[in-house]
């Protein structure tokens, strides 16, 4: 009977933000991630690649034993909030841990236009309205881009709110009314590249 492999460890982004002191408002702040390992005291190890707006990307590495919080104390205005994550076990896996240049064809292969969805929206139970807390944002060199969000109103017409931002990631939309339906359209364009 064949051994059967462990399955791959994870590693789950904790928090991710902008610094409040980049002059362009882009930038990347990550103090930690959470590795998930099926072998209790196996050395895990994890390789970042973050995305600069030079277009280049940097790559970091990690390591921990077993489960729990890695701390990786990223903060940088140079990173445009793209980043991909490779965790392995370092003495049993055989995984090939990708190039910069196999780094650049995955995230090509993501788009070359930016993207918005709401990540997270609430129904508020007293009133019967929505509650829309954050959205995600993708873009693919970490440009600025104007966010216009159609909301839904009880009575039939839409509200407009318009966001900035550079860089994917998440932004906080704090949206809280009990007229609205919870239904949103959403229209993304680039204002500004770097």
């Amino acid at each position: 009977m064949a051994q059967q492999k462990a399955p791959r460890p994870k590693c789950l982004i904790n928090h991710k933000e902008r610094p409040d002191d980049c002059s362009h408002g882009g930038g990347l702040v990550i103090e930690s991630a959470f590795v998930v390992s099926m072998i209790e005291d196996e050395e895990v190890e994890v390789v970042m690649y973050f995305q600069k707006y030079n277009g280049s990307w940097e790559r970091k590495t990690y390591s921990r034993k077993g489960s729990g919080e890695l701390m990786l104390d990223i903060a940088s205005c140079d990173y445009t909030g793209n980043y991909f994550c490779f965790p392995y076990y370092k003495y049993l896996d055989n995984l090939k841990v990708p190039t910069g240049v196999e780094v650049e064809t995955m995230h090509a292969k993501k788009g070359t236009s930016p993207r918005f969805r709401v990540s997270e929206m609430n129904r508020i139970d007293d009133c019967k309205g929505a509650q829309i807390v954050k959205g995600e944002v993708f873009t693919p060199n970490g440009e600025e881009v104007k966010i216009t969000l159609f909301l839904e109103k009880k009575d039939g017409h839409w509200r407009k709110k318009d966001y900035l931002l550079v860089g994917s990631g998440s932004i906080y939309l704090d949206i809280e009314d009990c007229e609205l339906t919870g239904k949103y359209k959403s229209k993304i364009q680039i204002m500004r590249a770097f």
